[in-house]
């Protein structure tokens, strides 16, 4: 999740946009709102592991 969290950083530092925005350019809009949905799931599921 590091990894991921620095490698969206440097490419919104880079570009000036989000990541959702650069992903979106490369592929339908389809595939990135399920990439986004994955994502957002994962982030969720890590919260409530640290959590308990």
């Amino acid at each position: 999740m590091i990894g991921f969290q620095m490698l969206s950083a440097r490419i919104g530092w880079v570009t000036g946009e989000g990541f959702a925005v650069n992903i979106n350019k490369m592929f339908p809009c389809w595939l990135t709102t399920t990439l986004m949905g994955l994502l957002v799931a994962a982030k969720t599921f890590n919260i409530a592991v640290d959590i308990r």
